[in-house]
């Protein structure tokens, strides 16, 4: 069991870790500029993923069954819901340094499960996915 300092700093280190990954994915968004997208069927050009302003982000020509799933969860994805996203995270992360957060232990969870969607990630430590008491 970790002690109230080693706890602090072992949730520190995952929001570290949250905070730069949100700063990633925020760049990358911003970079795919922040306009909603949605699917066009052309029945020329095939499947069509299509910015606010009517340019092509993506295409796969023709039709064929794994095209509109692929289709639909690119468009759900557009850069706009990602940086809703990336602000809701942002806000947790600001609860926590506040100090709204007053349960180390249920803090220490939460930002565990944000992290875990970054496992694959270089940087990401193990020792994050372990459910121990105190954390």
């Amino acid at each position: 069991e970790l002690t109230f300092s080693q706890t602090a700093i072992f949730n520190m280190d995952m929001a570290g870790f949250y905070a730069a990954r949100l700063a990633e994915v925020e760049a990358a968004a911003r970079a795919a500029l922040a306009r909603p997208w949605h699917i066009d069927r052309d029945p020329l050009q095939g499947l069509r993923i299509m910015d606010g302003r009517g340019l092509v982000v993506t295409w796969t020509p023709g039709f064929y069954e794994r095209g509109d799933s692929d289709a639909t969860h690119i468009a759900l994805n557009d850069p706009a819901r990602v940086l809703r996203e990336v602000e809701a995270g942002r806000a947790i992360l600001a609860m926590y340094a506040d100090g709204l957060a007053y349960d180390d232990y249920a803090v220490g969870r939460v930002i565990r499960v944000l992290v875990a969607v970054y496992s694959d990630h270089p940087d990401y430590d193990e020792e994050w996915a372990k459910d121990r008491r105190g954390i």
